[in-house]
């Protein structure tokens, strides 16, 4: 699976769900969804809500292969939490990891991605007074 082609695919779900959800809780149900979905075109499963197995941790959404085994996780956060960190470093070294992020706080992005051992895309989304 090429990551490069996840990230523009998950960059286009982003702007898409912006464009269309005017609450976090909208746009983070939609992501949520959509980013299961997309799993599909990579040729794999896609579950919301998932939960690892090996690891026992609940992961936004999972990927799987066709054998069952979590390929890639994904964590929708609005603010910068510890425990998403925890979870997607906890996780076997050869599952991808992706932290999705819209904080509009600052934050050292290749600090994060050496924590995660993984992917973080941080976007600066503002939902509160939005014209929608």
């Amino acid at each position: 699976m090429n990551m490069l082609f996840v990230r523009e695919d998950i960059d286009q779900l982003v702007t898409k769900n912006y464009a269309h959800h005017n609450t976090r809780k909208s746009f983070r149900e939609a992501m949520l969804k959509d980013l299961a979905q997309l799993a599909a075109k990579y040729g794999l499963t896609g579950m919301q809500r998932y939960r690892d197995d090996t690891s026992g941790t609940g992961i936004d959404v999972g990927w799987q292969d066709q054998e069952g085994h979590l390929v890639l996780a994904i964590e929708i956060d609005n603010s910068l939490r510890s425990r998403s960190v925890e979870k997607l470093a906890s996780l076997p070294d050869h599952v991808e990891r992706v932290w999705l992020c819209y904080s509009p706080k600052e934050i050292d992005v290749q600090a994060y991605e050496d924590n995660v051992n993984g992917v973080v895309m941080k976007y600066e989304l503002g939902f509160g007074r939005r014209e929608g």
